[in-house]
Parts: C-alpha cells; sequence; structure tokens
C-alpha cells in the first residue's frame, strides 16, 4: 500500500552499547516524511503487508540531484548512511515500524541514478536467531521430551 497520501516518518536508527553494555538505540536522520521537501528524501515509499503478518517496506532514493539555489547537481547526503542491514524505522497511523535493509539495488538511466530499497520485518530477524522455524515432532524424534536427559553422572 503507498503511503503517500497518510502522514508518515522514515527514519535511520543507530545501535550501540552504553557504558554499562546495554543496547540503545538513537535516530540517525529523517530520510522521508510526508512534509519533506528536499530533494533527496525516500521516494515511492511501500508497505506491503504479507499474508503471514510480515511486513516489507520498499522505498526509492535519488543518488544526485539539482540544487536550484547552488545551480549544480550535488551528492544524496543520505545515500552513504544506508547499507545493508542498517535499521530503518517507519512511523505511519501512530505505529512504529522496525526494518533492516536487506536489498539495495541501482538504476541508471542517461538522466540519474536511482537506488531502490526493500526492507523487511525486525522480529523476523530476531526470531531466526532464536530458532525461528525449528520443528518439535514426535515422528521426526526430535521433540522436547525425545531429546534426552543430559545430566552428568559420569
Amino acid at each position: 500500500m503507498a503511503i503517500l497520501k497518510k502522514e508518515y516518518e522514515i527514519s535511520i536508527w543507530n545501535e550501540y552499547l552504553d557504558s554499562t553494555g546495554k543496547k540503545v538505540e538513537s535516530k540517525g536522520a529523517i530520510i522521508g516524511a510526508h512534509d519533506m521537501t528536499y530533494l533527496g528524501r525516500a521516494i515511492n515509499p511501500n508497505l506491503r503487508r504479507e499474508m503471514k503478518g510480515t511486513n516489507t517496506l520498499t522505498f526509492d532514493m535519488v543518488d544526485r540531484f539539482f540544487d536550484s539555489e547552488k545551480g549544480e547537481f550535488v551528492k544524496n547526503e543520505f545515500i552513504d548512511m544506508l547499507y545493508n542491514e542498517q535499521k530503518i524505522k517507519l512511523h505511519y497511523k501512530d505505529d512504529w515500524y522496525e526494518f533492516y535493509i536487506k536489498n539495495i539495488n541501482e538504476n541508471r538511466t542517461s538522466e540519474k541514478i536511482t537506488k531502490s530499497f526493500e526492507c523487511t520485518d525486525s522480529f523476523i530477524e530476531e526470531l531466526s536467531r532464536t530458532g525461528y522455524g525449528i520443528t518439535f515432532d514426535e515422528e521426526l524424534n526430535n521433540s522436547v521430551n525425545e531429546l534426552g536427559d543430559f545430566s552428568s553422572e559420569d
């Protein structure tokens, strides 16, 4: 669903560990919004909700654009901030969605270079680290009861 007609914000988020070892997030930059006029902003944002409950966010950005105040083409300052596995958040309809960039494609024409970004839900990433997709089944002899006793009696 195209989100252009509603209020939205797409932003870059950075994660780091503080002095106590706790994970902290901070907003790096807003790269797209319904009221943003910067010519290097994220364009064509699209939030796709899948049947299986996951979300995908796609958007495009131009590599360079003409700055009428300078009278020349300038590099988009956001392009270097976006890379694979960069955390992106979307604020849309009073909800926050977390994504990670998974795919970046470059489209070249004689006039401009446009990069397309595809982002997937962050919760899929988190679940896959903790056993998402593991099936316990007695027929496979891998159920919790079948794993055996791991106490050491040697």
